[in-house]
This record gives C-alpha cells, sequence and structure tokens, in this order.
C-alpha cells in the first residue's frame, strides 16, 4: 500500500514523498533523533483517466528498476500495483434541455385554464380556437404582443 507523507523539520525544511508499507506495517518515523516538527501521512492512489480503448496497467522497466502507468506513462513508485491505482471514469455532462416557457390563461367561458407552450416550432396553445383556426388564437396573439413577436405565423 502506498503513503503519502509530508514532512516538516526543525530547520525548516519540508519533505513530500511516497512511500511503501506492506499490510499491517507501519511507518516509522523518529522526531526526536531527525528533528521532525510535523508529519502528517494519508493513504495514496495513483488517479488516471481511463483510456478510451486501452486498458491501465503497471509496467516495469528494468534494469534501472522503476514502473510506469501506461497507457499514459506516468513514472510511479517502484512497488506501485494495480490496487494503487484509481480509474477515473470522464463524466459526461449531456446539455440540459430547457424547460419550455408557458403561459396560463383562464378560460373566459368557464373554470378551466389554457396553456401556450415556447416550442422549437413556435408558440402552440391548447384551446379550441387555436384548434380550429389552425392558426393564432388569442391567447398566442397575447403572447406575441408580450414577448413583441407579431405577425409571425404558427406552424402545426
Amino acid at each position: 500500500m502506498l503513503h503519502e507523507l509530508h514532512i516538516e523539520y526543525k530547520d525548516g525544511r519540508t519533505e513530500h514523498k511516497i512511500v511503501h508499507t506492506k499490510p499491517g506495517e507501519q511507518i516509522k518515523l523518529y522526531p526526536q533523533r531527525d528533528g521532525i516538527v510535523f508529519a502528517h501521512h494519508k493513504v495514496f492512489k495513483y488517479e488516471v483517466p481511463k483510456h478510451p480503448y486501452l486498458p491501465i496497467c503497471v509496467v516495469s522497466c528494468y534494469p534501472k528498476n522503476y514502473k510506469k502507468i501506461y497507457p499514459y506513462e506516468i513514472k510511479c513508485h517502484p512497488k506501485t500495483t494495480y490496487n494503487d491505482i484509481i480509474v477515473i471514469q470522464k463524466r459526461v455532462n449531456k446539455p440540459r434541455e430547457e424547460k419550455s416557457k408557458t403561459w396560463k390563461f383562464k378560460s373566459s367561458s368557464g373554470d378551466g385554464f389554457y396553456e401556450v407552450r415556447m416550442t422549437p416550432n413556435g408558440l402552440k396553445c391548447n384551446c379550441f380556437g387555436a384548434i380550429r383556426s389552425k392558426q393564432n388564437c388569442k391567447h398566442i396573439k397575447q403572447v406575441r404582443e408580450e414577448l413583441e413577436i407579431k405577425d409571425k405565423p404558427v406552424t402545426k
């Protein structure tokens, strides 16, 4: 398992390193002997983006005894294993569909409501006047005046 160490010494030096421990083994530090003022450690994992079609793997390079994470050729600690890697899936943000703008009108002849919606094809109303005439009803005309869209035909 890999650990990230951050150590500060009495003389002002700081050290940042990655160390390997076996399962159950502890990291040994000697603050008085080495003049350590502050030490912090946490488990370390390499974060590697998922490749579109190649697998992520750790490759040993001999004779210099170092390792690389492929296919990105990231030089890593000599005792790195695949368990020390987090493969990050790129999150694809889908474009949000905007809510279509709507206007509500109370029916003049009853208790109901009619709704005018802004669609990619123009304004649409669910009243009987718009259905019967296949043209602009009074509700669409009122919305057009509000939006200052005058005399544009509505496509069905």
